[in-house]
This record gives structure tokens, C-alpha cells and sequence, in this order.
């Protein structure tokens, strides 16, 4: 009887060593929207710091290129904008990016760029690269939006930590 439990319970350890004790969880962190079959590093997926900002019937995301934003390396800005669930190309996109701790620009304001959707990511306003200082803690991504017509321009400005690695 001692031998058949014995054998039961290094069974049990290997079948639980080989296979896993259960299904593993990978999370990713909230408000990331990874680009489908991403052939490039983990860390150039779109990641949205300010999901689903809505004005007078456009639905704005805004964030940057990357689930981090690293002391000393550069950093692009990113902006979806939608309309009645279509992207919105006819907008003018500016960011300037902002020392959190001082309000001193670091960044001047520069206008983004359409990028149209693609099998990899969304459509999307980029190519605004800015170099973060060294010695800060977090930085304020300022996004200005103009709207074509008689909608108001839409300003916000969203604070992201930096990591010194």
C-alpha cells in the first residue's frame, strides 16, 4: 500500500512538473494595444494612456510608441482619432512634451503625421519623436487636435512616469 501511494504521488509531481499546474497567465498592462503579429520588439506597441476622450462626436486615444517610456532615449507620441467608428485623417495633431515636475517644455510643440492603418497597427498620428532628459521622473505629453469645420479645437495634456531602467 505505502509503495502504491509513493508511486501515485511522484506520478502526480512529474505529470505536474511536465505539464504545469495550471494555464499561465501572461497580462499585459492596461490601456496597451498591441499591434497584431507584431514583428518588432514588445516595447513599440501603441500604448494609450488616455483611452476613449470624447468631443463633439470624435473618440480620441492618446499615448506613445512603447509600454515604457526610458530616461534618455527618445519617445514617440501617438493619437488615434475616430468619427462614427472611422478613422479621422482630416485633423491637425500637434504634442509638445513637458517636464511634470518643473512645466519647463523639453519638447517643442511639433505636428504629427497620418499613418494609415496597416496589417501591423492601427491608423494613427506619429512621427513626433522627442528625446527624454535624463533626470526626470515623468514627463506631460500636451496634444493639441484641430477639427476641421466648426468644432472647437480639443486640448490635453497627460502626465506618463519615466523610467530610469
Amino acid at each position: 500500500m505505502r509503495i502504491a501511494l509513493n508511486t501515485t504521488i511522484v506520478s502526480y509531481c512529474l505529470v505536474a512538473a511536465l505539464v504545469g499546474c495550471g494555464p499561465s497567465q501572461t497580462t499585459q498592462p492596461t490601456n496597451t494595444t498591441p499591434k497584431e503579429n507584431e514583428p518588432h520588439s514588445h516595447d513599440d506597441v501603441l500604448y494609450w494612456q488616455s483611452e476613449n476622450d470624447e468631443h463633439e462626436g470624435y473618440v480620441m486615444q492618446l499615448g506613445h510608441h512603447g509600454t515604457h517610456v526610458f530616461a534618455a532615449h527618445s519617445v514617440e507620441p501617438a493619437v488615434s482619432i475616430e468619427k462614427d467608428g472611422e478613422s479621422s485623417s482630416d485633423v491637425k495633431v500637434f504634442v509638445a512634451m513637458l517636464d511634470s515636475a518643473t512645466s519647463n517644455v523639453v519638447g517643442e510643440e511639433a505636428a504629427m503625421t497620418y499613418e494609415a492603418k496597416t496589417e501591423e497597427e492601427p491608423a494613427h498620428f506619429a512621427q513626433a519623436k522627442f528625446d527624454v532628459p535624463k533626470d526626470v521622473k515623468s514627463v506631460d505629453f500636451r496634444y493639441r487636435i484641430e477639427f476641421p469645420g466648426d468644432v472647437a479645437e480639443f486640448k490635453k495634456t497627460v502626465t506618463v512616469p519615466v523610467d530610469s531602467h
